[in-house]
């Protein structure tokens, strides 16, 4: 029985361990090379066809106003106006498939522990010797085998821009101070869930320069995505 134990803690443990995902996503930051002193802002719909009173863009304005303020940025307000215009944009790309293939352990029969016993007594006619045989298989794995599963990916994309509305007059071309993209790819085809991780992994590039696109690697319990839930 002992023998069997070992394994099935393991077959446990590795389940536990799996249900913290870890979410890898591709930010990319780029900015015009100076250090901006302008970090008052406001945030604008970066989509042509969402309403900036939208339920959603406001959610995920608010997403996007945490992390700015883990950044340093302040949010304007009647006394204090806005330096920097932020263009928030998102969606979905269209779906594609992706084969996964896995290894899973085979179940079964390892080996079979024979044990003998013999006992002896005496009778009326002389000594008896009974042998007993007891027969115990042992079970475990005895293999791996491969599979293989199709799975339907939705790539998500964050855009957000930002651009510099100090002194500026009606009709003049505004000066892009910084963009940050972000880019995921997962089983479900909405946004919504997944946009504070989002946030989370941006946060700290916004305004900044990564030189290249880098993956930030988050799991939704850490610190970083409850600070942008607002949850303490």
């Amino acid at each position: 029985m002992k023998k069997t134990i070992l394994p099935i803690l393991i077959c446990v443990m590795a389940f536990m361990t799996g249900c913290a995902h870890i979410f890898h996503v591709h930010v990319d930051a780029i900015n015009d090379g100076r250090e901006s002193a302008n970090k008052t802002y406001v945030i604008v719909p970066g989509n042509e066809d969402t309403d900036p009173a939208d339920l959603q863009f406001r959610e995920f304005a608010r997403y996007l106003g945490r992390a700015l303020k883990s950044n340093g940025f302040i949010a304007a307000s009647e006394n204090q106006p806005p330096d920097v215009k932020i263009y928030l944009s998102y969606g979905l790309g269209n779906p594609k498939s992706r084969v996964r293939t896995y290894t899973v352990p085979v179940w079964g029969r390892k080996a079979t522990e024979i044990t003998t016993t013999e006992s002896t007594y005496q009778t009326k006619t002389g000594t008896n010797t009974t042998t007993t045989t007891n027969i115990t298989p042992e079970y475990g794995v005895t293999g791996y085998a491969t599979q293989q599963q199709i799975q339907t990916i939705y790539p998500k994309h964050v855009q957000i821009e930002a651009y510099n509305i100090k002194n500026a007059k009606t009709g003049d071309k505004l000066e892009q101070l910084w963009k940050t993209t972000v880019h995921y790819e997962g089983k479900k085809n909405q946004i919504r869930s997944i946009f504070p991780i989002l946030m989370a992994a941006s946060a700290k590039h916004l305004g900044g320069n990564t030189g290249r696109k880098i993956v930030v690697k988050l799991t939704k319990h850490q610190d970083e995505v409850k600070m942008i839930k607002g949850i303490k």
